[in-house]
């Protein structure tokens, strides 16, 4: 006779994301900026204003409102927002690694 199994216990083990390009951590400061902390405690400041502001801001238009842009999140290791967009921590990564001085502006 076949037992049933104990799904009381959750033996799954937890994901554990050790990618040090992947975002730990995201604070919106003023202006559509935000401090972004990496998994390797890389950290950079990412300006997305002129992206945002731009005739060519596409999707990334829905974030002039400062409250929808101050909803930001992480989520599985990238720059989320509750409208569903997102920003390539990849690219923010490589950015903040190659001038870590300066504010980083992603867009056009």
């Amino acid at each position: 006779m076949r037992k049933e199994p104990d799904t009381t216990q959750n033996t799954t083990p937890p994901i554990t994301i050790k990618t040090p390009w992947r975002v730990k951590q995201v604070k919106p400061v003023a202006g559509y900026q935000l401090q972004v902390e990496f998994m390797d405690a890389t950290e950079g400041l990412v300006d997305l204003s002129k992206l945002i502001n731009s005739e060519q801001a596409g999707v990334f238009a829905q974030l002039k409102d400062q409250k929808t842009f101050n909803h930001v999140y992480v989520e599985y290791g990238t720059v989320t927002w509750q409208c569903g967009l997102d920003l390539a921590p990849d690219t923010m990564y490589r950015m903040i690694q190659q001038n870590p001085e300066h504010v980083y502006v992603v867009g056009r």
